[in-house]
């Protein structure tokens, strides 16, 4: 492992009883109400926003296995949501502050990575509407395809947007 990987490390002290206490840079939250009403409104949006991808990813649209144009933002969207629920889980599992090196990996990387989710779930619904004009088939499953995977997007720009809000003292 590099170097630069663990730089992190040298952050923690050993304790008077031989544990680690961490004794580096905190990034507190402004109050304690601040950080549940985040974390609250994340975990709402990516519910909802993985609901909608779920349910959008059991509709039988023909698009799905037939146009790549559609399939691949789909995975990347399911992607996404996964990747960001780990994120709020390890930002929820951080109770007195944000340690640096914690920031650094989820608040820092956290809203561009909102935006992929948010601009692939828009162009997965596109990708389906562009499907159903070139083939001129009307599918009315297709249109709750495109409505649920609009409806991710919007929650996911929403959770973005929220997380850029977030405003941190450094300690």
């Amino acid at each position: 492992m590099s170097r630069r990987k663990r730089e992190y490390l040298d952050d923690y002290v050993i304790s008077e009883d031989g544990g680690y206490e961490y004794q580096g840079t905190l990034w507190q939250w402004n109050s304690p109400e601040e950080r549940t009403a985040f974390l609250r409104e994340a975990w709402v949006a990516l519910a909802g926003a993985a609901a909608c991808a779920i349910a959008a990813g059991f509709i039988p649209v023909s698009a799905m296995g037939n146009a790549v144009y559609v399939l691949l933002p789909y995975l990347v969207v399911v992607g996404i949501l996964l990747f960001a629920a780990i994120r709020v889980a390890k930002l929820a599992s951080e109770k007195k502050g944000l340690r640096d090196h914690v920031y650094q990996k989820v608040m820092v990387p956290l809203p561009g990575w909102l935006m992929v989710g948010c601009v692939a779930a828009f162009a997965s619904a596109v990708g389906e509407l562009l499907y159903l004009i070139l083939e001129a088939r009307f599918n009315p499953l297709a249109l709750a395809y495109i409505a649920l995977l609009l409806g991710a997007a919007a929650l996911l720009a929403y959770l973005r947007r929220r997380t850029n809000g977030l405003r941190f003292t450094v300690s």
